[in-house]
């Protein structure tokens, strides 16, 4: 079964981990900058600064929307059109056990994907609250710092 939900989702895979990792690669290119504090002190850079989370961070809260839009919602309907379900429900799996092995696969691979989003946006977000102050995108972060 897991090799069945392999084939028929490694392009998603691919996709996911080609996007997250050119996103964790540009949080840390600029997080290593920011995070030497070789930044000026200025208001513009502030404002630069402010603009530029304005424009990653609200785009981010539509990314639970998009997993869902893009993997959840194809997860049962591309089984029905193209018929293999009736080959996996008769191969002496439950119907409830494929559903929940699709589930489980998709659903931990959304998981490990946001996790790691959190905790790069946590990382990156350290010298920018000690710049701008914590309350500036205070909903959006996963702690008090």
């Amino acid at each position: 079964m897991t090799w069945v939900i392999w084939r028929q989702h490694r392009i998603e895979l691919l996709i996911t981990v080609l996007l997250l990792g050119a996103f964790l690669a540009g949080l840390v290119a600029t997080g290593q900058v920011l995070a030497a504090g070789a930044f000026p002190g200025s208001s513009d850079f502030a404002n630069l600064l402010e603009s530029f989370m304005s424009a990653i961070l609200i785009p981010m809260q539509f990314l639970p929307l998009l997993a869902g839009v893009f993997i959840g919602a194809p997860l049962v309907a591309r089984e029905y059109e193209s018929g293999t379900f009736n080959l996996a429900w008769t191969q002496g799996i439950t119907r409830q056990r494929w559903l929940g092995m699709k589930l489980a696969w998709l659903g931990g691979r959304i998981l490990v994907v946001f996790t790691l989003l959190a905790l790069a946006g946590s990382w990156w977000n350290e010298p920018v609250n000690a710049l701008l102050g914590p309350f500036r995108d205070f909903d959006a972060q996963d702690r008090f710092t």
